[in-house]
């Protein structure tokens, strides 16, 4: 029996407004909460279907600096490890 992938998710962003919208799945929405400071999980039948990132460029600026001080922290062990 195959198993079906999932639908690629869309991906939408508002310059004007600075938000970044993704979309899972079509239809209805059961409800939206906050679930950090300006990022909403739209959500139907206990299962995301959308995020919305508000303040957009903000929130990758400090996901990318996050990822960059693991990243320098990962390196760093392994130079050690060399050394």
């Amino acid at each position: 029996m195959a198993v079906e992938a999932p639908p690629k998710p869309r991906i939408r962003y508002d310059p004007d407004h600075d938000i970044l919208y993704m979309l899972f799945e079509e239809g209805p929405v059961d409800d939206t909460i906050e679930v950090a400071e300006d990022v909403f999980a739209e959500v139907r039948g206990g299962r995301i279907v959308g995020l919305e990132i508000w303040g957009a460029e903000r929130i990758a600026e400090a996901m990318a600096e996050a990822i960059a001080v693991k990243l320098r922290e990962a390196l760093g062990r392994v130079s050690k490890k060399e050394g």
